[in-house]
């Protein structure tokens, strides 16, 4: 599931809580200032755990970039050599032909992951110190 997906769902669902606790608050509170301290409450505990979860997804990715894990690490090449070594065994295994033409499309999609990630990875410094070197000579 997307992530934009996933963080609309979880914005529906909250907006879907403070509707069912503000008309619980208007059907059970008498005072408005009650009601609107209630509510108020209410809305900053809503936004306080979406700004929970959020600091906690965000750490999980950063805990992951820094692992030092080995198959962490090399996951886009197993990936890619797997996916390599089941289109040139595909004949061998038995695949139909729409199954080679999936794993074809399969395989086209992880190279061109793998080595545009990987060209980014590379070229992203190679591009800021060329932009750097840039700004040094316009001064």
């Amino acid at each position: 599931m997307p992530l934009s997906i996933f963080k609309k769902k979880s914005i529906d669902a909250g907006t879907e809580f403070l509707h069912a606790a503000n008309s619980i608050i208007d059907s059970t509170v008498t005072t408005q200032k009650a009601k609107g301290e209630l509510k108020n409450q209410f809305s900053n505990l809503f936004a306080n755990v979406q700004t929970f979860l959020a600091e906690q997804a965000t750490e999980r990715l950063r805990i992951d970039s820094q692992s030092k894990s080995w198959l962490s690490r090399n996951i886009r090449g197993i990936s890619t050599l797997i996916v390599l070594l089941a289109y040139i065994f595909s004949a061998k295994l038995g695949l139909s032909p729409e199954q080679q033409t999936n794993l074809y499309q399969l395989a086209k999609l992880v190279f061109s992951f793998y080595f545009g990630s990987k060209v980014f990875e590379q070229g992203m410094p190679l591009i800021e110190n060329f932009t750097k070197s840039l700004r040094r000579k316009g001064e």
